[in-house]
């Protein structure tokens, strides 16, 4: 692993606003691509955050549906994780670096009440119905929030949280009371094992 930590970890809550954010890692299931111990709310952006799913996390507050899918066995690194709505349009697509045994999406195309199919590549994964905010998903359709095991609530992330490398706080974002921001730009990426922002990669 280039970087085997928590990438998005916050001791706290973490809010996300608007922007592009992808993370690709870790793969051990002691730790997650979202660590966070209070609370993450979305109102804006798109989030995809592939990796362990051992201590796998997904937004479960604001205002925006997010999905978390949990794979019965580990996808290969470089398969394509497409999400499509019922109309065939793509709503998310995604070619983590590292292999991932969970996925957490959340977009502003998501909305409650609505069929979406999940594939890696070309195969079809899943189709399910989004019954709330947050809803679970394995191979079967609806599941339930599976129990998080392994490493602390936080991880490695120091008090008020933040991402992976130096714990610095990523432009474009803030952490003020324990709440880590992201506020991500249109143009972010990510590269193994790391979050990126604005376009930036943290140092790890």
């Amino acid at each position: 692993d280039v970087c085997s930590s928590d990438l998005i970890d916050s001791n706290s809550t973490v809010e996300m606003s608007g922007g592009t954010v992808y993370v690709s890692g870790p793969t051990n299931d002691g730790n997650g691509s979202i660590d966070y111990q209070g609370s993450f709310t979305i109102t804006g952006g798109t989030l995809v955050a592939a990796g362990s799913s051992g201590m796998a996390q997904v937004p479960e507050a604001g205002t925006q549906s997010s999905i978390l899918m949990y794979y019965t066995t580990a996808q290969t690194a470089g398969t394509a994780i497409t999400l499509k709505d019922s109309d065939g349009n793509t709503v998310v697509t995604y070619v983590p670096e590292k292999k991932f045994s969970s996925v957490a999406i959340s977009s502003p195309d998501l909305k409650t009440g609505q069929s979406y199919t999940l594939y890696s590549n070309d195969t079809k994964i899943v189709t399910f119905t989004l019954s709330d905010i947050t809803t679970y998903v394995n191979e079967s359709g609806i599941t339930t929030k599976q129990s998080e095991a392994g490493g602390m609530p936080g991880g490695n992330g120091g008090q008020g949280g933040g991402f992976t490398g130096e714990r610095q706080t990523p432009p474009n974002a803030a952490a003020t009371n324990g709440t880590t921001a992201v506020t991500a730009s249109a143009g972010a990426k990510s590269t193994a094992g790391t979050a990126t922002t604005d376009g930036t990669t943290p140092a790890v």
